[in-house]
């Protein structure tokens, strides 16, 4: 969609440099927008250089045709640059997302390897940690990537899962005092007992990143079409960003709060007085400021987590989405199944076009060198990248065609020599006294080049 968006705004853009000429007093905001056109798209604009003195009058007057603005050059340039932000953000995502997938493959396949070293079929470099790691060492990359990380994320999920459900027992247990029935105010208060403070920084400083880490990452992986996205590589645009922060800053104060009453030091839930508060609620303050957040809805409103936690696991957001026409992934469903075929035939095209092979290397590749042109040929007319490797290519290319017809007409001409036998008669028999010149008819090799004909070798007839 943003490459059809971009190639209609180039056209637009084309469109103008016909109208607005080099005299006119929009041209240097033309060349302003034509400065910002990607690579890719300039050569279908061009700024005209005709030599009239009054265009826009006579234009006006004899043709009838509306010039634009200076308001709708400024919203094309605008748009302009949305569209190729927006496009060059696509680009990298999609090389980062085939990378990941050629690297996923690689370990796959790579997993069925019997003499247990990793072979590379990725068609993208390595990233630089791989290649000071593995490079000299193929066994130590396969147990790392085919052993030893598959049980390495086994072991971190389900630590995770675990301080997951601590987590969420903690939410709906911090209200109760006596007992105390949340594990990490149980954890504190024993450790205060102890005097060990260097095991409530650690207590806290963990699970208060681990709160962070599940509250931040919806926001780093949340979307909203194209107006809020954070993506990679600095591509991300200024409302995605001033809006991002302002998420961050606004869950960082309820994060805090949440804490202190899992913990139970907060004198809002633990009701005990005598005690000293905390440097962040001298400062903040008390939450008995809100009237109904001090009637209990700080109580009782973290219990819905539970709630929130069954609909995750279910997929209660992406079924109700799914019903509504949105777009949605299952395994159970027959359309998600077309677009697994679809993923893998587009990972196919690319790792052809980049010249790669689909599977291992102890299978035969089954795609032709004629394929891979074809398919490089399709990718520079469709984004207009013709290199002087392409044209070298060409010429090769003819060249061999013209070998080829050569060699053809070469081998017809010998067929025709060993079917005349000696008691046979030409069908034209040239004259004796005429010469012909050697290099008319011969052909000495692939590189040389058919002459003309004489032009007296029908006189006889």
């Amino acid at each position: 969609d943003i490459e059809e968006r971009l190639e209609s705004l180039v056209e637009e853009v084309s469109k103008l440099c016909h109208q607005i000429k080099y005299n006119d007093s929009l041209r240097p905001c033309l060349e302003e927008i034509v400065r910002i056109i990607p690579e890719q798209y300039s050569n279908r604009v061009k700024l005209t250089m005709d030599d009239y003195e009054d265009y826009r009058s006579t234009t006006t007057s004899n043709n009838l045709v509306d010039l634009p603005t200076e308001k709708q050059l400024i919203k094309l340039h605008g748009l302009l640059k949305k569209s190729k932000h927006i496009h060059h953000r696509v680009q990298a995502s999609w090389i980062q997302m085939i990378d990941e997938a050629f690297y996923l493959e690689d370990i796959l396949n790579n997993e069925k390897n019997t003499n247990r070293s990793f072979i590379k079929q990725s068609p993208l470099p390595k990233s630089w940690l791989r290649q000071k790691l593995f490079d000299e060492h193929p066994v130590l990359e396969w147990y790392t990537l085919c052993f030893l990380r598959p049980w390495g994320l086994r072991i971190l999920g389900v630590s995770l899962g675990i301080l997951s459900v601590i987590v969420i027992w903690s939410e709906l247990t911090f209200f109760s005092t006596k007992p105390v029935l949340s594990i990490f105010a149980r954890i504190v208060n024993s450790a205060r007992h102890h005097y060990d403070y260097f095991t409530i920084e650690i207590v806290c400083c963990f699970s208060l990143a681990y709160l962070c880490l599940c509250a931040y990452y919806t926001i780093f992986r949340f979307r909203i079409f194209n107006y809020f996205y954070l993506s990679l590589y600095h591509l991300t645009d200024e409302n995605s960003l001033i809006f991002a922060a302002t998420f961050l800053c606004r869950l960082t104060a309820p994060l805090s709060y949440n804490f202190l009453g899992m913990i139970h030091m907060d004198q809002m839930i633990t009701k005990e007085t005598f005690r000293q508060e905390t440097v962040f609620t001298e400062i903040m303050g008390r939450m008995n400021v809100i009237p109904i957040i001090s009637s209990g809805f700080n109580f009782y409103f973290p219990m819905l987590v539970c709630l929130l936690c069954l609909g995750t696991y279910f997929r209660f957001g992406s079924r109700c989405l799914h019903i509504f026409g949105v777009r949605q992934f299952f395994d159970d469903d027959h359309i998600s199944a077309e677009y697994v075929e679809d993923g893998k035939n587009l990972m196919k095209k690319e790792r052809r076009s980049f010249g790669g092979v689909d599977v291992l290397s102890t299978v035969p590749n089954t795609t032709t060198a004629s394929q891979r042109r074809d398919r490089r040929r399709e990718i520079e007319e469709k984004y207009g990248l013709r290199s002087s490797s392409s044209a070298t290519a060409k010429n090769v290319q003819l060249s061999k065609y013209r070998d080829d017809e050569l060699s053809e007409i070469q081998s017809e001409t010998r067929q025709l020599k060993g079917s005349v036998s000696s008691s046979e008669e030409p069908l034209i028999t040239m004259n004796t006294n005429q010469q012909v010149p050697s290099n008319s008819t011969s052909i000495t090799g692939s590189s040389s080049r058919r002459a003309p004909p004489p032009t007296n070798i029908f006189n006889d007839i």
